[in-house]
Parts: C-alpha cells; sequence; structure tokens
C-alpha cells in the first residue's frame, strides 16, 4: 500500500452514526477521504448490522465478530477490549506496513503485540472510561450491572494508566488530554468529528424545547425523566427524543402532559427537531469525554442551556447558557423561549465555532499520521 493508506480499526460498525461514537468515526472517515486518505476499515459487528455505506468512503472494510464469551468477564484485560481480539485482524494489519489508529481504548488488544513491532499506532480515546464506566455504575439500579460495571472499571483503570502507549493519541475533550497526556507524552487533542463545516441554525424562534441523546444509557434516562418532571413550569411542550428508550422512560412520558417521547428518530427527522427547537436542554451529571449532542445543538439548533458537567473540558462555555439547579433551568428556559435567535447570533457562533469545523480536524490528523504528505 501507498504511504496514503491508513487501517482505521473501529469499536462497531459506525453506521449508521446514531450514537455518539459512531458519530465521530463515520464523519472522521468521510473527512478522511476528503482529505485524500485511503482508508482499510476493521469493525466489529454484534449488535449492528454489516453497512454497504461504509464502502462509499472506505477502500476495502472488513468485518469481525465480537466474542462476548462469559469466560472473558474473568479476564485480567478489560472485556471490551479481550471480546475484541480477533486473529483474521491481526493478519489482515500484517499484510502491509500502513499506520494504524485504533478507534477506542475498546479496539488496543493488539497494541504490544510482537507482530505490529515497529509500526505507526495511534490510539483514539473516546473517554477515560473508567470514568466512563463509573458514571454507568452511578445510574444503573440492577445489581447484576452494577457488579459488572464496578469490575470492568477497575480493570480499566489499571489498563489506561499503565499499558496505553504507541505512536500517540487522541484525545476528545480537554479534560481527557489532561489524564491522558500523564501516560503517553505524545497526545493532541482533536474534538469530535460531527459533519458540521457551517452553523445552520435558524433564527427566529420554536414552539418546544428539545432533549435529545442514546436513551439507552442509563445517565440519559435519568436526565430525560428529571426534565420530564419540571416539564409542567416550561412555556412550552418538552420533547425528548433519541434511540432505544427505556420501557421505564415510555411509561413515565405518558405521565406528564406537557412531555411527548419520540422512539428512534430518523437522522433527518432529529436534525429538524433540533433545528426547529426554541431551545435544546442538555443536562448532565457526569463529566466524560466530549458530548456530540452538545456541538450538533450548536450547529443546528438556537439556544442551548447546559449542565455546567456537560460543558467541563470542552471550551464551549461562552456558547451555552448554564444551569445546575431546578429553578435555573426553568428561568432559564422562561427566559430563553421568549427569545429570538437572531442571524447575527448565527453569524458569531459561526466564527467561534471554525476550529471545530471537521475539515480543519482531518488537515490536523493527516498532519500528523502522515507527515510527509503536509
Amino acid at each position: 500500500m501507498t504511504e496514503s493508506h491508513l487501517h482505521v480499526i473501529s469499536l462497531t460498525i459506525p453506521y449508521p452514526a446514531n450514537f455518539g461514537g459512531a458519530f465521530d468515526i463515520w464523519h472522521k472517515l468521510r473527512a478522511l477521504k476528503k482529505a485524500g486518505i485511503k482508508t482499510v476499515l476493521h469493525c466489529y459487528k454484534y449488535n449492528r448490522p454489516e453497512a454497504p455505506e461504509l464502502e462509499s468512503v472506505c477502500e476495502k472494510v472488513y468485518y469481525y465478530n465480537r466474542s462476548r464469551r462469559l469466560r472473558y468477564l474473568f479476564s485480567k484485560e478489560p472485556f471490551i477490549v479481550t471480546s475484541r481480539k480477533s486473529t483474521a485482524l491481526l493478519s489482515h494489519l500484517t499484510q502491509d506496513q500502513s499506520p494504524i489508529l485504533m478507534e477506542g481504548i475498546h479496539c488496543t488488544s493488539f497494541l504490544h503485540h510482537p507482530a505490529l513491532a515497529g509500526r505507526k499506532i495511534w490510539i483514539r480515546a473516546h473517554n477515560v472510561e473508567h470514568h466512563y464506566y463509573q458514571s454507568m455504575l452511578n445510574a444503573e439500579k440492577s445489581w447484576l450491572k452494577k457488579l459488572f460495571f464496578v469490575t470492568e472499571m477497575k480493570k480499566l483503570k489499571a489498563y489506561e494508566t499503565r499499558t496505553l502507549g504507541g505512536t500517540g493519541l487522541f484525545t476528545i475533550s480537554g479534560n481527557d488530554h489532561a489524564f491522558f497526556q500523564q501516560f503517553n507524552a505524545n497526545c493532541h487533542l482533536l474534538t469530535p468529528f460531527h459533519g458540521h463545516n457551517a452553523v445552520t441554525s435558524k433564527p427566529g424562534t420554536g414552539t418546544y424545547v428539545l432533549y435529545h441523546g442514546d436513551l439507552s444509557i442509563g445517565e440519559n434516562t435519568a436526565a430525560a425523566a428529571h426534565l420530564a418532571s419540571m416539564s409542567s413550569h416550561f412555556p412550552v411542550p418538552l420533547i425528548i427524543a433519541g434511540r432505544s428508550p427505556k420501557e421505564s422512560l415510555k411509561q413515565l412520558s405518558k405521565s406528564y402532559s406537557n412531555t411527548t417521547l419520540v422512539e428512534e428518530p430518523p437522522e433527518e427527522k432529529m436534525k429538524n427537531l433540533i433545528q426547529e427547537a426554541a431551545v435544546i436542554l442538555l443536562p448532565a451529571n457526569q463529566i466524560t469525554g466530549f458530548r456530540l449532542k452538545l456541538i450538533n445543538s450548536l450547529f443546528q439548533g438556537r439556544h442551548v442551556v447546559a449542565s455546567p458537567q456537560m460543558l467541563v473540558g470542552t471550551g464551549l462555555d461562552h456558547l451555552c447558557s448554564i444551569a445546575g439547579t431546578t429553578e435555573e433551568w426553568i428561568n432559564q428556559i422562561r427566559i430563553l423561549v421568549a427569545t429570538p435567535f437572531s442571524a447575527e447570533k448565527a453569524l458569531q457562533r459561526q466564527a467561534l465555532l471554525e476550529p471545530f469545523f471537521d475539515d480543519n480536524k482531518a488537515k490536523e490528523l493527516v498532519k500528523l499520521i502522515f507527515p510527509a504528505l503536509a
């Protein structure tokens, strides 16, 4: 292969891009193709079907079954790592000397394998994973799942602080960067890829406020439930939208007359919900990574109200209204629903978000992985 080829190992099948990790990887692949890089994609399938759409942005796509055998729970390595070991993957990686980008700590099982000695191997850290598992532990009610999360969290903490090496690391937020820089000096902050190179926020007002996210995640379910409990105080209806809502949230949303749940909205439907909302609501209790819903809301939506935890390490505090207490949330929503979003504010946002454009991030990525091309 030529110097412009790159192996990308994805923790999952990154299409459709309907949750954070897949969103970042899919739009990164698109941006790399636009930048002239030929990618060979390796991805694990376990809960998503093969996606022919990936062939439009990659030169070659390989799929591997993720083995989720019970015995992997007792491995010294984290389950998310050891369950992704594949001899077929290693065989494909050793067929040439092209650089490798491991998307997620999940994909690092062969990081120190002798067969890859001397290779340029970069890691994309989507989170400080043991922090992320702590947040899931805090939001989980099932004792069985709690046991898994606490065990995996301990393994990940040891793994992330002792095992990670390679050529370099791409971190996703300021907080994550400070953590990983302790263990790999060649660390570069690269915020999520998202598909936007222009702000498309519509001037004017909307007739509802919106919370959107992956509703299969405990923390998001809790955030949506808390907003629903406040919704009678909102001057307009609350819409909660996202994939895989839990049954408890479905039932809860029915009990609040000012709340509507939109399940599994297609990409265009979600985009329309974001653009037409008066205010996007982004509560969070945990500081983890960089939330794609924050950047999507700023590029596509009108006013944004966020918890302080949502904004830590993002550098985007100045583009949002911040609320912590229930009273602050209600007051901010009342003020912003009555405040038209202006074309001038959209232009200001466009200028401030320029460093977050995908094209700019792709240039930085190529410069670091392929210095000769730069």
